[in-house]
């Protein structure tokens, strides 16, 4: 039983491959009905900065399109189908390194000690003015005063005047 309809919202089906941005190395290929632009608008998984997307086949039905992506991953082996391509399709998940992953994650929590090292690496540093108090990143601060690091962002960059009472500065 096919799950996916045989006509779609455009009458035809695109394979397309996703690249990185920074080292042009293939990460995905898909196939799909919509417009390309649609399709990567409502994938959260897609970020814009970091990727671009191409088209590099169109058919007219699903079953052709399918059986081109099926044999387009086998040949390229692009890492990121490895995890996010639709069942039945493409390279297959491994069910023991899913389960293994989802009990490694559930339940667990990053000590404040793990954050603070992350923020070091990561983050930038921000000064609260009013107490001084210098933190290493904007989520650090945030924690501290029990507020949100997007505000604390809005306040560094001007947009906002203040978030819980404070006013916060960013550390060159």
């Amino acid at each position: 039983m096919n799950k996916w309809p045989s006509i779609s919202p455009t009458g035809y089906h695109t394979i397309y491959f996703v690249y990185c941005r920074h080292s042009t190395d293939l990460l995905y290929i898909g196939v799909t009905g919509y417009r390309l632009k649609k399709r990567f608008n409502s994938n959260k998984w897609f970020r814009p900065k970091d990727m671009w997307y191409e088209p590099v086949m169109v058919f007219s039905g699903r079953e052709e399109a399918e059986d081109w992506e099926e044999y387009l991953i086998c040949y390229f082996n692009p890492p990121k189908n490895k995890y996010l391509a639709a069942k039945g399709k493409g390279q297959k998940q491994d069910i023991e390194w899913v389960q293994r992953r989802a009990n490694a994650v559930r339940g667990t929590k990053a000590s404040e000690e793990r954050k603070r090292k992350i923020g070091e690496a990561n983050g930038h540093k921000v000064r609260c003015v009013e107490t001084g108090d210098e933190f290493y990143s904007l989520s650090e601060a945030a924690r501290w005063c029990g507020g949100s690091d997007s505000k604390i962002s809005l306040v560094v960059r001007g947009k906002r005047k203040s978030h819980k009472g404070y006013k916060w500065e960013l550390i060159k």
